[in-house]
C-alpha cells in the first residue's frame, strides 16, 4: 500500500550517497542564553499578561482588570500591572483609559518601548472618531521602535494603523511586516496578518 511505498522511499533515499559541505563553526561565537527570574509580583500577573497577549472577550478582561485594581492587587506604579491595566481597557473599548496607563507608563520608564506601544495602540483605537489619531498612532509606534530593536510589536503596528484608518499599508509598513517574522514568527496573530499581506501581493 502507500505506507510501503513511503517506505521503500525512504530506505532507498538513506541508502543513497548525498554530497554536502563541511561548515568551520570555529569563529562563531556561543550563543548565550538570557533568563531572568520573575519577582514576585510579575509572577502574580503572569497568568493575566499571558490571557491579554491571547486576546480576551470585554466580559474576560473586565475580569482582569477587576483583579488588577483590587485593593489588595499588585503595587499600583509596578510597570506590568500599568501595561496590563492599559490591555484592559482596550479590550473593552475604554481608549482613553488605556492611554492614560500609557503615559504614566511611558513617564516612568521612558527607555523603554511598553509605555509608547500602549499609547500607539491607544491611538489607533481612536482612529474611526477622529483620523488624524493615525499619525498620532505612527509617530507612537516610531517611539516604541527606537527604545526596543528587539520588540517586534512596534515594527507591526505600521501596518495595523494603515489597515485601522482604512487606507492600504504603504512600502514602509510592509518592510517592517515582513521585517518582524524573525521575532514574531510564533506569534498567530502576527501570523494572520503576514499571510493577509502576502496573499495581497499574491505570493502564496
Amino acid at each position: 500500500g502507500d505506507k510501503d511505498r513511503v517506505r521503500t522511499g525512504l530506505a532507498l533515499h538513506a541508502a543513497a550517497g548525498h554530497e554536502g559541505i563541511d561548515v568551520d563553526l570555529s569563529g562563531y561565537p556561543a550563543a548565550q542564553a538570557m533568563m531572568r527570574q520573575l519577582g514576585a509580583v510579575e509572577a502574580g500577573m503572569i497568568a493575566d499578561e499571558m490571557a491579554l497577549r491571547r486576546g480576551l472577550t470585554a466580559d474576560e478582561a473586565e475580569m482582569v482588570h477587576a483583579r488588577l485594581s483590587a485593593p489588595d492587587g499588585p503595587e499600583p506604579d509596578h510597570p506590568l500591572r500599568l501595561e496590563l491595566l492599559g490591555r484592559a481597557a482596550l479590550a473593552q473599548g475604554r481608549a482613553k483609559e488605556a492611554e492614560a496607563y500609557g503615559a504614566r507608563l511611558a513617564t516612568s520608564e521612558p527607555e523603554r518601548s511598553a509605555g509608547f506601544l500602549l499609547l500607539s495602540e491607544a491611538a489607533m483605537a481612536q482612529i474611526g472618531d477622529d483620523p488624524e489619531m493615525a499619525l498620532h498612532a505612527g509617530n507612537l509606534a516610531r517611539l516604541a521602535a527606537g527604545r526596543d530593536r528587539t520588540d517586534p510589536r512596534p515594527l507591526i503596528m505600521y501596518y495595523r494603523i494603515a489597515l485601522a484608518a482604512g487606507e492600504a499599508p504603504d512600502e514602509r509598513a510592509k518592510v517592517a511586516l515582513e521585517a518582524a517574522y524573525d521575532m514574531a514568527g510564533s506569534d498567530p496573530r502576527y501570523r494572520l496578518l503576514l499571510t493577509r499581506h502576502l496573499l495581497s501581493l499574491g505570493r502564496t
